[in-house]
C-alpha cells in the first residue's frame, strides 16, 4: 500500500476466514495482523440474565480491566422466608478475588430510614427485607470509575404492589482501581426465591 508522504510499503496480514455480519477489522495484538472484532450495542456489554431462585450469593466474573461504568438490573427479586423483615442484600467487587477489604463508605435508606457506613467490608443494598410475596425489589445500580476509585448509586423500589418501598443510597469504593467481578450476596443463609438479575459494563 502506497503511505503517502513517506511512499514506503507496508504489510497488513488478513484474518484466514471471512467474518461475520456486522464486525470489522482491526489490528491485533501484532501491529500489521489484522482481526476481526464486534461493535458493542449502544456501547455497554449486558450479560445473560441470572436467575437468583434458591441462591445466597452469585458472583459475575470476566468483566474487562478497561471496564469504566457497572450496571445491574434487579427484577422482582425477593428472599424465601416470609417473616424475615431484616433480611438485607449486599454487594461486593474485586479484581482477581472478591474484596472484603473496608473499603466500602456508603449511605442507604428507605422507609424514613438510614445507615451510613464509612467503612465496611461490604455495600449494603437496602434497610427493609426481601421477604417472599411481601417485597419484591425491582431497580438499577450504577457505578463509575473516577481516577483511582469507583463512585455509584442506585434505586429498588417495591414491584409486588404490597408496599411503598423505595430503597436508595450511594456508594464510594477505594478497594480496587480495576473490577472484573462483582458478588450479590444475601446477610444469612436465607435463599432469594423469586427474581432475575443483569449486569453490563463499558
Amino acid at each position: 500500500a502506497d503511505t503517502v508522504p513517506t511512499g514506503t510499503d507496508k504489510t497488513l496480514i488478513l484474518p484466514t476466514g471471512i467474518g461475520t455480519a456486522g464486525q470489522y477489522l482491526k489490528n491485533s495484538a501484532t501491529p500489521g495482523t489484522l482481526e476481526f472484532g464486534t461493535l458493542p450495542v449502544d456501547g455497554i456489554t449486558w450479560e445473560t440474565t441470572q436467575s437468583v431462585v434458591g441462591l445466597t450469593s452469585f458472583t459475575w466474573t470476566g468483566i474487562p480491566s478497561t471496564t469504566k461504568e457497572l450496571w445491574m438490573v434487579f427484577s422482582n427479586v425477593s428472599a424465601g422466608n416470609a417473616d424475615n423483615t431484616t433480611e438485607a442484600a449486599w454487594l461486593r467487587f474485586g479484581n482477581g478475588s472478591i474484596d472484603s477489604s473496608t473499603s466500602y463508605a456508603y449511605n442507604v435508606q428507605n422507609d424514613g430510614n438510614s445507615v451510613r457506613n464509612s467503612a465496611d467490608s461490604k455495600l449494603r443494598l437496602n434497610m427493609n427485607g426481601w421477604q417472599s410475596n411481601a417485597l419484591s425489589w425491582s431497580g438499577i445500580f450504577h457505578i463509575v470509575k473516577l481516577d483511582t476509585h469507583w463512585v455509584g448509586s442506585w434505586q429498588l423500589g417495591d414491584t409486588a404492589a404490597a408496599f411503598d418501598v423505595v430503597s436508595n443510597g450511594t456508594v464510594r469504593y477505594t478497594g480496587n482501581t480495576t473490577i472484573d467481578r462483582v458478588q450479590l450476596l444475601m446477610s444469612s443463609t436465607n435463599a432469594w426465591d423469586n427474581g432475575k438479575v443483569m449486569i453490563g459494563y463499558e
